[in-house]
């Protein structure tokens, strides 16, 4: 079990087999802007649902 980085909440720490596309961006946004950077977060330090919050954001900065 961890606990997330952003909302505090607990979660499980295995991958959800059926992740949504959007979940899938927050965590390819997060995987690109950590780079190198050892403190960045990664993806598996967010519960799913704060991923899937982050790609929303992602997608709506698109159009701009």
């Amino acid at each position: 079990m961890k606990i997330c980085q952003n909302c505090f909440q607990k979660f499980e720490d295995a991958p959800e087999p059926k992740a949504t596309p959007v979940e899938v961006l927050g965590e390819i946004f997060l995987e690109a802007v950590g780079g190198d950077n050892p403190g960045a977060r990664d993806a598996g330090c967010l519960c799913p649902p704060c991923r899937e919050k982050l790609g929303i954001v992602n997608l709506l900065g698109f159009g701009a």
